[in-house]
This record gives C-alpha cells, sequence and structure tokens, in this order.
C-alpha cells in the first residue's frame, strides 16, 4: 500500500491525534456550524480549529461564504436581518454565542479590517461613534462633536448633516444619497467608513 516510512508517520500521527497533541494552544474553533440567511443555508457543517499564532486563509470564489464566516467570529451577522446560527464557534474556550458573551468586548478581541468598505447596518451616526462607545465615552455631546469632526475632517459633513440617522448601508445605487461628483457610490462610502475610528 504505502511504503514503510510513510506507514510510520501515517501511525505517528494517529498516536499524537489520540494524546490530543494537536488541540493544545488552540485560539478559535468551530463545531458543527451552520448558518442561514432564510432559506439560504450559507455555511453548512464548519468544523475548525486554528491555533494561536497561526496564520489562515481562506480561498474561494465570490459568494462561497469566506466573509461570512469570518463575520460570525466576532457576531457581525447579528446585525444582519433574517440570520440563523446553529453550532459552536468558541474563541479561548469561551462559546462566543452564549447568551451571556458581552458583544462589544468580543468585538474589542476579535475585529475585522475588510478589503471593501464594509459599514455596519445601522445609521452613519451610529457607525462613527461606534468606535468611541466602545471606549467607553457615552456623553451625547462628546459623540455628536466626534461625528461631525469627523465627518468635516472628510470634506462630507455638508453632504451628510441631514441624514446622519440613515443607514450608512443605503448608500449605493439608487439611494437618496447626492454623490456629486465623486464618480461611484463607493466613494462616499469609503469616507464615511473612513471616519469610523477609535478615540
Amino acid at each position: 500500500m504505502f511504503p514503510n516510512s510513510i506507514n510510520r508517520r501515517i501511525t505517528q500521527t494517529q498516536q499524537r491525534l489520540q494524546n490530543g497533541e494537536f488541540m493544545s494552544n488552540i485560539k478559535i474553533s468551530t463545531k458543527n456550524l451552520d448558518l442561514y440567511y432564510g432559506e439560504n443555508h450559507a455555511l453548512k457543517n464548519i468544523n475548525m480549529n486554528i491555533k494561536a499564532g497561526a496564520i489562515t486563509a481562506f480561498i474561494g470564489p465570490s459568494g462561497c461564504g469566506k466573509s461570512t464566516f469570518l463575520k460570525t467570529l466576532n457576531r457581525m451577522n447579528d446585525l444582519v436581518d433574517n440570520v440563523k446560527i446553529t453550532g459552536e464557534v468558541k474563541i479561548d474556550g469561551e462559546d462566543i454565542y452564549d447568551p451571556h458573551v458581552d458583544v462589544t468586548l468580543l468585538r474589542k478581541k476579535a475585529g475585522m479590517v475588510f478589503q471593501q468598505p464594509n459599514p455596519f447596518p445601522m445609521s452613519i451616526y451610529d457607525n462613527i461613534a461606534y468606535g468611541p462607545r466602545v471606549h467607553g465615552i457615552k456623553d451625547k455631546a462628546k459623540l455628536d462633536e466626534i461625528v461631525e469632526e469627523s465627518l468635516r475632517g472628510a470634506a462630507i459633513f455638508d453632504e451628510v448633516k441631514d441624514r446622519l440617522k440613515k443607514s450608512a448601508c443605503d448608500i449605493g445605487a439608487g439611494s437618496d444619497f447626492d454623490i456629486q461628483d465623486r464618480g461611484t457610490d463607493g466613494g462616499l462610502k469609503e469616507e464615511i467608513y473612513g471616519c469610523c475610528r477609535n478615540p
């Protein structure tokens, strides 16, 4: 079947698995993870262990679930309507879908940086105020000042000042946002996303 050296390695690897050697230092683990967008079964039975410090790549075509999976790791899918998640996701041994988990602290621990501007499905104001709120700023006047300062710094305050309570996700083709001379809807969305910061 296999040469003796390969059989020996297979046996050694099986013994190491039985001894739990590969399970030490696991940072992220998923077990029987399924995610549905309504009736669409987007993630199917994902079982994975990722060691601390490991470099892990998710490679696949557009729409195959890479970003959807990553969003399960800090519960960003909680913000999306009609999403159902079953199975288990653990970070540092803690079930992050336990009802007692503080989602704000989880998102501080498991942050995301996306290739495209990807605001949270909340208002422009709340997207920009999110970072300061996470870091303990609760005073409305201070948050108002931060939001305005950020938007003025991006030179878009006048363009969005009357729409701060509208969803940042609504920026795009067919929306009521005046894109002016940016040429693309991504330009305004990118500028708003750039205003989202930590204090």
